[in-house]
């Protein structure tokens, strides 16, 4: 398995729920762009079975030359007032080491 330093790309993505607009925020690493990764949330994947897979879009938000830069990038933007928000699959603050909980959960 490769190491998170070994990928060619490290980015930071959105996934929106295209009949409701809930929307789900990650970090991934990978070498290849098309590799149909639609992130690994608890809540996101129990929105793919209630509303099918072919239901969510994905977008690349940016590109980082690491992945301790995507992660502190997902940190500052996955926050607490974030993960309250009702319409948002994250259940726990972004980056390296998660520690905000959503009230829901």
């Amino acid at each position: 398995m490769n190491k998170l330093h070994d990928y060619k790309y490290h980015y930071f993505y959105k996934i929106t729920n295209l009949i409701n607009n809930h929307f789900y925020y990650g970090v991934h690493n990978t070498n290849n762009l098309n590799d149909k990764y639609m992130g690994s949330g608890y809540l996101l994947k129990k929105a793919y079975k209630k509303y099918g897979q072919e239901n969510f879009k994905k977008e690349i938000v940016k590109f980082f030359n690491s992945y301790e830069d995507a992660f502190l990038y997902e940190e500052l933007i996955v926050n607490e007032n974030l993960v309250n928000d009702k319409n948002c699959y994250n259940i726990c603050n972004g980056g390296i080491n998660p520690k905000i909980l959503s009230k829901e959960i």
